[in-house]
């Protein structure tokens, strides 16, 4: 169904209407006048307008549910890429914000600034109308990174680590980010990560099915952290940090993505200075 300006723009097209000569003023004014009686008096169907804003109203009800989370600009914004080009802006961002690993524990504008620039650079090739929204964009990032910072699920201070415990709860105050979901995330990454595996065991299924899995037991650099901390050592709080970094994520890929023999996780937390 075409909005009333749409009609109006393929009527006049049809009739071959000249708006812009101004020696026909009168007869073109009064020509798109009877195209706006025509649309609602002919065009129009009431049953076809009531299921079609009846569909229309639940699918944005529905989304408005869905971002509810993010600031009111935010939202406002989300709501109005909608309905004017009928896509989940909030998807189409946050799918090109998780490729970036470091995300979680950007702190900086200059982090922030850069990302956005890449995202922008990414998505205006096939979303040309972005251009003309970076300021919002460039919002959207923040506000989603408030959101995925604010996300507690896990109680750092149940591993009984005081280290740790500073280390990350200070993160969080004066830098405004969490190493806990950021740790997270790479730990279940990472297991999905072959190329990234220096050692690899047999696993087998109950059917007999053999599989390969990261061995971390006789890993050399485990989960790549020699990699991992080339990337984000430069972030103040990461300075001198690369042990704690390895130790965090250990503890969660043992807790949430593959549990390490019992006798294993004892020696491993001797030999990096946990009682």
């Amino acid at each position: 169904m075409l909005t009333l300006e749409e009609y109006i723009s393929k009527r006049i097209q049809k009739e071959g209407v000249d708006v812009y000569n101004l020696k026909y003023k009168q007869e073109n004014m009064k020509q798109c006048i009877d195209f706006v009686f025509e649309y609602f008096n002919e065009y129009l169907d009431e049953d076809i307008v009531d299921r079609s804003f009846s569909k229309e109203g639940k699918k944005m009800q529905k989304y408005r549910e869905r971002v509810k989370h993010y600031s009111e600009e935010i939202q406002n914004w989300l709501i109005k890429m909608y309905r004017e080009h009928k896509t989940y802006t909030d998807t189409i961002l946050t799918n090109y914000i998780k490729n970036d690993q470091l995300f979680k524990i950007y702190s900086t504008e200059a982090e922030f600034n850069k990302l956005s620039y890449k995202c922008y650079s990414e998505i205006s090739k096939k979303y040309k109308w972005i251009e003309e929204y970076i300021p919002q964009m460039n919002a959207f990032i923040r506000d989603y990174h408030r959101l995925v910072t604010a996300e507690d699920e896990y109680d750092i201070d149940k591993y009984n680590i005081p280290r740790l415990s500073k280390w990350v709860k200070n993160a969080n105050k004066k830098y405004n980010i969490n190493l806990i979901n950021f740790a997270h995330d790479y730990a279940c990454n990472f297991f999905d990560m072959p190329t990234k595996w220096d050692k690899t065991k047999e696993e087998y299924l109950g059917d007999g099915y053999k599989y390969d899995s990261y061995d971390v037991i006789n890993s050399k650099n485990k989960f790549d952290i020699k990699g991992l901390y080339m990337k984000c050592s430069y972030m103040p709080f990461m300075k001198n940090r690369k042990r704690d970094l390895e130790l965090l994520i250990f503890l969660l890929y043992d807790e949430d993505v593959s549990s390490v023999p019992k006798d294993y996780r004892k020696k491993y937390l001797e030999s990096m200075q946990v009682e």
